[in-house]
């Protein structure tokens, strides 16, 4: 039987046999993600709102109030979209199979990492969290992606570590 389930991530292969790991990532944890929207949501928003209502009813017509409510529904869905789109990226990994991986133009080897894994970040109130993937290498800590779900971020370890010809500890 074939599954219904799809990957969280697409495996896209090159033509010099190398492929490139593509998945949905958050440019911010969920604790700091909740600080940063009550940053927006209570100061620059309201701030915004004071700002350019007067200049909204100054070019709407003097006895008709509409020109108000549709500017406000229109601030909030510009303002909704905005702050969706910087949430949410994108992110690429490529993966050179039995010798490294090319993370964002730099080119780090298989041999020259000593672990792969994932560190999970716990969240506030009964969310799941976030987690990413990391490569210790040199006695540094580099990081292979932005903050993602903890399934997610244990396929890419699986899928890199299975192409990498390396038996890990």
């Amino acid at each position: 039987m074939e599954s219904s389930f799809k990957k969280s991530y697409q495996k896209t292969m090159n033509p010099d046999g190398s492929f490139e790991l593509s998945f949905k990532s958050k440019r911010l944890n969920p604790r700091t993600a909740a600080g940063v929207g009550m940053l927006i949501v209570f100061a620059m928003l309201p701030a915004s709102c004071a700002v350019t209502l007067p200049v909204a009813m100054l070019f709407g017509s003097g006895r008709d109030f509409m020109s108000v409510p549709v500017w406000l529904a229109l601030t909030l869905i510009t303002f909704g979209i905005g702050c969706y789109m910087i949430a949410n990226s994108s992110s690429k990994l490529v993966v050179v199979p039995n010798k490294g991986l090319v993370i964002k133009g730099k080119n780090l080897p298989f041999s020259d990492i000593q672990n792969i894994g994932t560190i999970h970040t716990p969240a506030l109130g009964n969310s799941k969290g976030s987690a990413y993937v990391y490569a210790e290498t040199f006695g540094t800590q580099v990081n292979l992606s932005k903050y993602i779900t903890l399934s997610l971020a244990d396929s890419l370890v699986a899928e890199i570590k299975e192409s990498s010809g390396v038996v890990w500890k």
